[in-house]
């Protein structure tokens, strides 16, 4: 989301998946399925721009699953947090 700084600049806001930290691929999709998604519908806005952290973990059953990232990648067009 871009918003107008009153000196004319623009910055951009985002949500960092970091502030609710989840530990597994499950938890992911529940976070940016609830957290996210809420703050992407209350900003009103159509993308949210989004810091996804990943936890070891995480980024290893995405790496060794393709499957799984290609159904992350998935997500987050739906809810809104990828460009289509």
């Amino acid at each position: 989301m871009r918003l107008r700084h009153p000196d004319g600049s623009t910055i951009h806001l985002a949500y960092c998946t970091n502030v609710h930290p989840a530990e597994d691929l499950p938890g992911i999709h529940r976070q940016l399925s609830g957290i996210a998604a809420r703050v992407r519908r209350l900003l009103g806005v159509e993308r949210l721009g989004l810091g996804l952290s990943l936890s070891q973990h995480a980024a290893a059953d995405l790496l060794t699953r393709p499957g799984e990232l290609a159904g992350l990648r998935e997500r987050l067009t739906s809810l809104g947090m990828k460009e289509q």
